[in-house]
């Protein structure tokens, strides 16, 4: 076999420990690609800043935002008497009356609201979704009970019927669609109060009540006295139609 010239080993190998030894520069001026980039920080083998182009790289800026919830946050007392705001008599009664919203002062410790602790005064409903507006839409549903004088009186037939008013806005979020009258009879059968669809009811939601809300009592015998039900209020997360 024919042997190499010293001269000439000596420069094949020098030539193979330039080509391993010496770092791959990125683009010229950048920014860099996938194969080729500055993100080992290697000196001098970044981007060149020369006469005529400056030296231009990429980076990420980044954070994370978390969901908040869906709460049920206020719900009103009623009030109901009649348009003069005085109280329905036995002869009232007895012909079947139609009582307006008067205000949310009820009786404390009287009946049902001796067991029942979360309604206001001011009449006001509230809901505050801060999960996203990606999420699905939400519902507020109401039941109300027979209204009883004690555990052995009671009137039957009645029917509350009520609109909720969406108070302005003061935030970002987006309005819940105009709610609609519901009808809802002592029955235990829930109406629909308000029907938030998805995007929509986000952030902080606040409704009232005014006097166009009524309680229908069919005629019936009656016993003078304070009469009192409860009002159920459910929030429910359930998609809706947009």
């Amino acid at each position: 076999m024919k042997k190499m010239h010293p001269k000439n080993l000596f420069y094949l190998s020098s030539l193979a420990l330039a080509l391993v030894g010496t770092p791959a520069f990125a683009a010229t001026n950048g920014p860099g690609t996938e194969s080729s980039n500055i993100s080992a920080g290697t000196a001098q083998a970044g981007y060149e800043a020369d006469t005529t182009n400056n030296a231009s790289a990429n980076t990420v800026g980044e954070f994370s935002i978390d969901a908040g919830k869906l709460t049920l946050d206020s719900v009103p007392n009623m009030h109901f008497a009649k348009e003069d705001k005085s109280n329905p008599t036995i002869s009232d009664v007895s012909n079947g009356i139609t009582l307006k919203l008067a205000d949310g002062k009820i009786t404390p410790n009287a009946i049902e609201s001796s067991k029942d602790f979360d309604g206001n005064a001011n009449l006001d409903l509230s809901v505050s979704d801060f999960r996203g507006d990606d999420q699905n839409g939400w519902k507020v549903y109401a039941t109300v009970s027979d209204f009883k004088k004690d555990a052995s009186h009671s009137l039957t037939g009645t029917t509350l019927k009520m609109t909720a008013k969406q108070a302005a806005k003061t935030d970002t979020g987006v309005a819940v669609d105009a709610p609609t009258e519901v009808s809802i009879p002592a029955t235990g059968d829930a109406g629909i109060v308000v029907n938030a669809a998805s995007g929509k009811g986000t952030l902080d939601n606040h409704f009232n009540f005014d006097n166009t809300t009524s309680l229908t009592i069919e005629k019936q015998a009656a016993q003078a006295g304070l009469y009192q039900a409860k009002i159920t209020w459910s929030l429910a997360n359930v998609p809706t139609a947009k």
